[in-house]
């Protein structure tokens, strides 16, 4: 049974080790009090989330710890790409600040 359990354990590992490399979400904002959130888990120190968004709005991402203890807030407008750094669970809320639109986010360690 302890065999067993071994085993499961170092399945669900990999699997998760799988998902930290590489990855992709996306989503609609349908208006300004409407947010998507995703996570990025990552055994990497090094990961880049690139984003695309439509032309003209302004679409914001917070990223969030594990705990969801507030890192930074970014403005997609600045620069598509936000770079996450130390490895561990992340959590990126994209919301708009003017316009609505589907958004996309691809992510692989850089490592």
């Amino acid at each position: 049974m302890k065999r067993m359990a071994w085993v499961l354990a170092a399945v669900v590992a990999v699997a998760a080790a799988a998902y930290a490399f590489d990855g992709s979400v996306s989503g609609y904002i349908k208006d300004n009090t409407d947010e998507d959130e995703f996570a990025v888990l990552g055994d990497s120190a090094d990961i880049d989330v690139i984003f695309d968004w439509p032309a003209g709005t302004e679409f914001w991402v917070t990223v969030y710890g594990r705990d969801h203890n507030e890192l930074d807030d970014f403005d997609l407008t600045e620069g598509d790409t936000i770079n996450l750094t130390g490895g561990g669970l992340f959590f990126l809320e994209v919301y708009s600040v003017s316009g609505v639109g589907a958004w996309a986010a691809e992510w692989s360690d850089t490592d």
